[in-house]
Formats: C-alpha cells, structure tokens, sequence
C-alpha cells in the first residue's frame, strides 16, 4: 500500500460524505472515490499492470479522469495523462514514447505493447506544453507531487470542507496539483471540462475558496463579471500562473474582489515555486512572490532561473536524467527584488534584442495591453539593419485598429527599443495552447519574418 492509498482510505473514512470531486452535473464524494478508484485499480492488476508500469489515462471528463489517476497510483503504476485535444497520433506517440502497456479511456481498457515495469513506483509522467518545440515527458515520482502539493496546501491554509476550483485539465501538472492537494486535506476539487467564464464566475460565488487560472483566464472572467455583485469573503486564494503575470490585470482583479496572487511554477518542479503574499500590492513589475518551503532557487549568470528541491522530476522520460548536483535550468530569465522576491521576465528563447538592449515580449505584451482599443497583443522579431531586431507587435483589436493611439501610448510607456516599430493586425485570436498560454511557436511561424528584407516603420 502507497501514501495515495492512505490518504484516500482517510478521507473516505474521515469524511464519507464530503464531495471529493465536484462538477457540473456531478458530484463524487470521498467514499464513492475511494470505491471507484479501489475497483478500476484491481481491473487494472486483472489486466497485467504491475508496479512501475505505464498507463495511458484519457482525461478529457475530469471526474473520470480523478478516478483514473488514482486507480493507476493505487496499483503503485506510473499514470500518463493524454489531453482530450490531442490528435490521434500525438496521443499514439506519447503512448509509444512512454512505453504504456494500458490505455485507460472511456468505458475500457485497451491493451498496448508489452513492456517490463521500470524499477519505480507510483508516479507520473506528464507532457509540457511544448513551447519551444516538441512536447516532453516529464517524469514525476508521487513523493515530488506530494511535497509540491503540500507547500501549497501550507502556504494556503487549504483545510477540510475547503472547495479549490480548477479548469487546468488533468493532462496539466496544475490540475493534478490541485487534485493531490484536496487529497491531502479532504477539501473539495471543482472542476471543469474547459474554461468556462460565466461558469466559472458562477463557482467562485458557491462556496469556492481557492482558485487556479492562468492569466487568459482572469482577463476573460474579469470581462464577464459586469455588474455581477462583490466576491464572497469566503473566497481566499486565487493562483494565477502560466507565464509572467503582468501586474495591471493582477490589479484589475483584486479591484473586482478576486484575492489574486502570482505564482512561478513549471511541469518540471511538480508546479508551484514561488508564490506572491496576498497582502502585498501587486509590484510595477511581473513580481512571482517568493520560494515555497522546500523549494530552492537561483540565477545563473545570464539570468536563467534554475530550481532544486524535493519536487523536481527525476528527468524527461527516455532521457538522461537530471544533472548530479540537482539544480534543472528552467529556460526562464528572471531578477530578485532587492526584499528577495522573485520577478519574471520572460522565456530565454523568446528575449527580443533590439539597439543592444533586451526585450522580454510578455513584460512589454503586459504594459501594452492595459491600453482599452487592445484586445490581444503579442511580440515578434524581425530582422532590422540599424537594430538588430525590431519589435513587432501583432494585435487584436477590439474594434477598428488604432495603431496611432497605442503608438503613442508606448512611446510614454516603454523605451525606444521595447516600442513596437511595426504593427499586425490579427484578424482571428491569437494562437494559444490548451491552457491559454501564448503559442508563441506557431505566432513566429505566422508573423515572424518580414514579407520583404526590411519593412518602413509604421510607428513612426
């Protein structure tokens, strides 16, 4: 018996009652969860599966796909989480690729290639997002997702009867976070198939006390609030992450009601970092708040953001596995605050540099989406013969285009080299992924290149 299994034995004994997993139209108590799971997992030893073997777990019913998970750690296997908008042959390829031996989906169980279990445990392996090129799987033991999950449980006074709502799909460490989360205290996982803003809107309002989105989301869920009445008191924590955070939309929310923090986290640390003090006003800049307990950071001497600690993954699946020292190089370029905070900046491999100064694209997106005709904004580079590199701004208007009016706006906002010199107009949203994060990937590859050697500024 494996620490998933204690834990769900105490909350079915503790609080038979209490809703484990609630959506929509349905509501799974701790007792009925703990059956469930206790059942598919014994269906699954049937099957063959044995300790340290992959599973394949569909999750695009987010109820199902609780259960599932579960199933697959009480069977001490190793759960591959495969999204509901995955292309049948991505899915095949992170199948093959992950050496599943069961495909856990809707209603059945399919057999797959035979492979010998790994020496490990219960764990995870879970894909990233893929933003700088093919997506990778991230090999997480249970141990590291339940010390991830505890700082968060700790520095949000998560406690029973509690209710976290989540519409991070459970093919994200974000949405399996929170489902360890509530395992640990017998809080309650509301979930959601998809974002949702007037739902969403509806659940913070019912009894939610904790939240997780990413900023796309609040930008939309602040849109549909209108004259909706003040957030509850009840509601306590709302995490926002997926990227830097800019502060003007950090603002915007806890203006409506919404007790909106920063977050920093990464597939590859079990999720959250560091985390923003609620009672500290949102900084000028993309402020993530400090270490969780446990969790140790650094810069490298180009800025990079490197992480240690009980939660990192033991390395990407089929790969060599992590440095010996401990320390993962996250890609992320960030800063202390002088008080010890850490600010974001940006993606290494997204930095603009133009006149011989650094750009980071989602600082500028940030100050520049605070202008009222902007309804989406993303930065792109080009080839410039006295820069360097331009700042190309690609937009979404919310009504007719007003490349004069923003022109002007960033001119007294940023400084020469962070100024787009060039504006796009998107006629469609911009491209982004299932979270709602930016797919930067498939913005340079649309809007990337110039049309002609050099283009004449058009903000100037």
């Amino acid at each position: 018996m494996n620490s998933v299994a204690d834990l769900l034995l105490a909350r079915a004994a503790e609080h038979p009652r209490l809703p484990a997993v609630l959506h929509d139209d349905a509501a799974v108590s701790w007792a009925e969860l703990a059956a469930r799971a206790e059942a598919l997992a014994s269906r699954l030893q049937a099957r063959g599966v044995k300790p340290g073997h992959r599973v394949a777990v569909d999750v695009g019913s987010a109820v199902a796909a609780a259960e599932r998970l579960l199933a697959v750690w009480l069977a001490d296997a190793i759960a591959v989480p495969l999204a509901a908008h995955l292309p049948p042959a991505e899915a095949r390829r992170r199948r093959d690729a992950s050496r599943c031996v069961l495909h856990a989906a809707a209603g059945a169980l399919h057999p797959l290639a035979e492979h010998p279990p790994s020496d490990a445990g219960a764990g995870l392996v879970v894909f990233t997002s893929g933003t700088t090129g093919q997506s990778r799987g991230a090999w997480l033991d249970l141990s590291a997702l339940e010390a991830s999950a505890a700082s968060v449980v700790h520095a949000t006074s998560l406690r029973p009867g509690d209710r976290w709502l989540s519409p991070l799909p459970f093919a994200h460490v974000g949405g399996i976070g929170v489902l360890v989360r509530c395992l640990q205290t017998g809080a309650t996982a509301s979930v959601m198939d998809g974002f949702d803003p007037a739902g969403a809107n509806a659940r913070l309002r019912c009894g939610t006390t904790h939240a997780s989105f990413v900023g796309r989301m609040v930008e939309r869920l602040l849109a549909d609030v209108g004259a909706a009445p003040a957030f509850p008191d009840d509601l306590r924590f709302v995490l926002v992450g997926g990227g830097p955070v800019p502060p003007a939309l950090l603002a915007r929310a806890r203006a409506a009601g919404l007790p909106a923090v920063a977050t920093y986290g990464l597939t590859e640390a079990g999720s959250t970092v560091t985390l923003a003090d609620p009672a500290q006003e949102p900084s000028p800049r993309c402020d993530a708040g400090r270490p969780l307990p446990g969790r140790r950071v650094r810069l490298a001497r180009d800025g990079t953001i490197e992480v240690a600690g009980p939660t990192l993954m033991r390395g990407y699946d089929g790969e060599p596995p992590l440095p010996m020292d401990g320390w993962f190089s996250t890609g992320d370029l960030g800063e202390w605050t002088p008080d010890g905070r850490l600010r974001i900046l940006d993606r290494r491999v997204d930095l603009i540099v133009s006149g011989g100064e650094n750009v980071y694209p989602a600082e500028v997106e940030g100050i520049l989406a605070r202008h009222p005709s902007i309804d989406e904004i993303a930065l792109v580079a080009w080839p410039d013969p006295s820069w360097g590199q331009r700042v190309v701004g690609v937009v979404r208007w919310r009504g007719a285009p007003e490349e004069a009016g923003v022109a002007a706006f960033a001119a007294a906002e940023l400084t020469p080299p962070q100024r787009p010199r060039t504006w796009i107009t998107a006629a469609e949203p911009l491209p982004r992924n299932a979270l709602g994060k930016l797919d930067r990937l498939a913005i340079r590859a649309r809007w990337g290149s110039p049309l002609l050697p050099t283009s004449p500024d058009q903000s100037e």
